[in-house]
């Protein structure tokens, strides 16, 4: 006599499978999100790049504007002119927790003075800024003539 369901075997290897699914569908959405932490930040860091360039060319207040990463208060800040520590007119942006941003040369670093663009003409020194996190990273370059390139 036949009685209809299913054998432990049967049951044992469905739930093998599924957990192998699951466990592979968790490992792409944590290297998604980590992939998506780091072109957040990037985007973040181009954004403030084009903002400080376009303001430059336009002469917004008549000054050159630049952009540095403050390592102390992990924040990135869009000043004009020159790099005042705690001036009324920088604008500060948090940068996230967990990403590292590299400078060649360290001019983006607001230790050094930051990144200016040149009134009018929006030029600058040249420097790679590298985004990383969880061992992903992206790529910006600022080249003399001020094109963003990411």
């Amino acid at each position: 006599m036949r009685k209809n369901g299913f054998t432990l075997v049967e049951t044992l290897v469905v739930l093998g499978v599924l957990t192998v699914v699951a466990a592979l569908t968790l490992t792409l959405s944590m290297q998604s999100l980590n992939g998506y932490a780091v072109r957040s930040e990037r985007d973040v860091v181009v954004s403030l790049l084009q903002k400080a360039r376009s303001q430059s060319m336009t002469t917004i207040h008549k000054v050159a504007w630049g952009v540095c990463l403050d390592t102390v208060t992990a924040q990135y800040i869009l000043f004009r002119d020159e790099y005042v520590a705690g001036s009324s007119s920088n604008e500060r942006t948090d940068a996230s927790s967990g990403v590292v941003v590299h400078s060649v040369p360290n001019t983006f670093l607001c230790d050094h003075g930051g990144l200016v663009f040149s009134l009018l003409a929006g030029t600058t020194s040249p420097v790679v800024l590298t985004v990383t996190q969880n061992g992903r990273s992206n790529t910006i370059s600022i080249n003399y003539e001020g094109t963003i390139d990411w």
